[in-house]
């Protein structure tokens, strides 16, 4: 017994790259064999104990080819009777995400997962020559850093895409990693001349609170706060002219009655939504705290809609957490001694520091969606090993 548990402390031996190509395609074509023979052998439908293990080996197989592309063979040695309507979503995903990379880098090039530390990184390689691909000629001079971590580089590509999606999605902006804003003026030389113009443009329409849109649906566009003239606002886009108080057609006297805005309002008050004083964005809170992050960056309290911890809801806050906490007490009482003991600490926990900062991460492996954009993830998601809460690279990196 002493010699098995030295053996076991002293870990696998190293493999060379070569052997263990050789070993996975031996023991796919093994798995290929014996569903090959078995063939036919059970009713439809009907699994047998072996079937199902040799199907789960042969997904271990395929999920370590991902994360260690020695085998030529990336294709899942799965048996039809063994494919489910996930597995079948998942082929769609990943054959769309291949097309998308040689529409995007040209024919040739496939997508690998490298471990380096306690990180994964997706990067896509060239199967001619086995060079990386960064999406650009590989110019390393525009390369940027991360300001806080110092240790995340952005090449000129990935900064303008950065830019972009900020303008694009007001939860992105401005573009920042790991929680540092990345400015505009020491890396505008980087980026396209009608992308900076554009986030400019954005950054003053996101900056503005009670924007006011053209009326013309077929227009929309933001009207500048230099175009307002009293509660006219003229835009710059199609020459309309918009009411800053009811965003409806201009008009002289009252604001005329908006049966549909109105509509949206009685619902909202039935359904209990709640509106951002800055943007006036509907917003509805499923699960969470009361504490609401609007997109346009304002905080304030879902109950009253006040600034965020400048209202009287506080004693109501407190007591959302005790609701919590004794949910989670009743539901220790059931378990065993050690889990209620846990489970309480992590509720007291909860209620302490219910608002996590996502200090640390851990990078699991599989197949996941990321909880904050809902992007399904082929390979690999980063955990928060406080909440556990599951995001992507660009979510931890650039939205959170």
């Amino acid at each position: 017994m002493a010699a098995l548990d030295d053996l076991i402390m002293m870990g696998p031996p190293e493999v060379d790259k070569g052997s263990m190509s050789l070993i996975i395609s031996l023991q796919r074509d093994d798995i290929r064999q014996y569903f090959a023979s078995n063939n036919g052998q059970h009713a439809e439908g009907e699994r047998s104990d072996t079937d199902l293990a040799m199907g789960l080996y042969a997904r271990e197989l395929d999920r370590f080819n991902r994360f260690n592309p020695i085998a030529p063979d990336r294709t899942p040695d799965r048996h039809p009777a063994l494919q489910t309507e996930e597995d079948d979503q998942d082929d769609q995903d990943d054959a769309q995400y291949d097309s998308d990379i040689e529409s995007e880098y040209g024919h040739g090039y496939i997508l690998r997962v490298s471990e380096y530390g306690d990180e994964y990184y997706e990067t896509i390689y060239s199967t001619s020559d086995d060079n990386t691909s960064e999406g650009s000629d590989g110019n390393t001079d525009g390369m940027r850093g991360c300001l806080a971590c110092n240790e995340i580089e952005y090449c000129s590509d990935c900064l303008a895409q950065l830019f972009r999606n900020a303008t694009a999605d007001e939860a992105l902006f401005p573009p920042r990693c790991c929680r540092r804003q990345i400015p505009l003026e020491p890396n505008e030389h980087l980026l396209p001349e009608d992308l900076v113009r554009h986030f400019r443009d954005k950054e003053v329409e996101f900056s503005t609170p009670n924007r006011t849109y053209c009326h013309q649906a077929t227009c929309s566009a933001f009207i500048h706060p230099a175009m307002h003239v009293g509660l006219v606002a003229t835009c710059s886009a199609c020459q309309s002219t918009t009411c800053i108080a009811c965003k409806g057609p201009s008009h002289n006297g009252d604001c005329p009655p908006n049966d549909d805005l109105q509509g949206v309002v009685r619902l909202a008050q039935e359904e209990g939504w709640q509106r951002c004083p800055n943007c006036q964005s509907m917003i509805e809170l499923s699960t969470g705290c009361y504490h609401i992050t609007c997109r346009c960056g304002n905080e304030f309290c879902y109950l009253c809609s006040e600034p965020w911890k400048q209202c009287d809801s506080e004693e109501i806050h407190d007591r959302g957490h005790n609701d919590h906490g004794e949910a989670g007490v009743a539901e220790a009482l059931a378990l065993d001694d050690y889990r209620q003991i846990r489970i309480l600490d992590i509720v007291d926990d909860l209620m302490e520091n219910y608002e996590c900062d996502h200090p640390f991460w851990r990078s699991v492996q599989g197949r996941n969606r990321c909880e904050t954009c809902g992007e399904r993830m082929r390979f690999f998601i980063y955990e928060c090993r406080v909440c556990n809460i599951l995001v992507c690279r660009g979510c931890r990196y650039n939205r959170l």
